[in-house]
């Protein structure tokens, strides 16, 4: 229970501690601020253009303090040995009653578990006398049940001697039989055997009705393969003529992209000659007998833009030149 409270702290840590701990405790509680306001105005009745006397007044102030916090470390000191020795009384109190405490919960801990195993002990007692007496009831009762049932049996064998009779009348008028227990052997090999009979015949009826059902089954399946192959037979039909239709549509238009590509050809074979007709016709106008290669139609073209070019400059300088060579009048 006491481990779960609040520990005090060790008088170990109060020890450790400095004395100018102790002083900081004092000033504060003696508000330093107040006191320090009033030295400050005590500085100020006091002619501070002479530094001797500062210093002496600051001195006699010092001493005074020194002498104050001697008394209240003393003072500190004997209180601090006083609560060291009642804090450690009061550990050793405290242990004491710990261990007493423990040694009396220990105590009411055993009596509690023998209490409750004495009264779990009663109480199985008591379970195992209700048990044997509900036990010994049963017994009684069912011993009541078989002599009822003793009482039936014998009447009923009573009520069957005359079958008994009947029986031995039967064995002793047949050769097969020479007591009544191989005739109700015999009885019990053929019932069983009936009922092997009936009980294959049921099981062939089952599995005829199993081999129609699966022939139907396979049937069935059959036939829903067969439409399927029909339906990919009707959509291959369907993709046939759809291809058809498209290789027809493309022989239509290669045989146009041909057309247009021999007019191609063709223009481009004239456009050929006209280049070439051109150049020559140029050269012959320059008199130029240079021989070219008839297929290098680029350099053909370079020579007849730049010609054109040459003559296009020539025009327009042609041009401005009468322009130019105009009398006033006509302009």
């Amino acid at each position: 229970m006491f481990e779960n409270d609040m520990k005090l702290p060790k008088m170990e840590n109060v020890r450790e501690r400095p004395l100018y701990d102790y002083v900081l405790d004092y000033i504060k509680s003696r508000n330093f601020n107040v006191t320090l306001s009033k030295y400050y105005e005590k500085l100020g009745t006091i002619n501070c253009g002479d530094p001797y006397i500062l210093l002496d007044d600051a001195k006699e102030t010092l001493r005074k303090t020194e002498k104050n916090l001697s008394k209240q470390r003393k003072r500190q000191e004997e209180k601090r040995k006083v609560i060291v020795k009642e804090y450690e009384l009061f550990e050793e109190k405290e242990k004491i009653f710990r261990n007493n405490f423990l040694r009396f919960d220990k105590f009411i801990k055993e009596n509690r578990e023998k209490r409750e195993r004495g009264n779990i002990k009663m109480e199985e007692e008591k379970l195992l006398i209700e048990k044997r007496q509900h036990d010994t009831e049963e017994i009684q009762e069912s011993y009541k049940k078989f002599f009822e049932i003793k009482l039936k049996l014998e009447e009923g064998i009573k009520k069957h001697n005359i079958y008994q009779k009947f029986l031995l009348n039967c064995c002793n008028e047949s050769d097969s039989f020479s007591q009544p227990v191989e005739m109700l052997e015999c009885y019990e090999i053929l019932l069983v055997t009936r009922n092997v009979l009936i009980q294959k015949q049921a099981n062939d009826l089952i599995a005829l009705e199993n081999a129609k059902a699966n022939l139907d089954k396979l049937a069935d399946e059959k036939n829903m393969l067969i439409i399927g192959l029909n339906t990919k037979i009707f959509g291959l039909e369907a993709r046939y003529e759809n291809s058809r239709y498209r290789s027809l549509v493309n022989e239509n238009l290669i045989m146009d992209i041909f057309e247009r590509a021999a007019e191609r050809i063709s223009e481009i074979a004239s456009t050929k000659q006209t280049i070439l007709h051109m150049f020559v016709e140029m050269n012959k106008a320059k008199n130029i007998k240079k021989s070219f290669n008839p297929e290098d139609y680029e350099t053909q073209l370079a020579n007849i833009k730049g010609t054109l070019s040459t003559f296009y400059k020539m025009n327009k300088y042609f041009r401005k030149f009468l322009q130019t060579a105009k009398p006033p009048n006509e302009t």
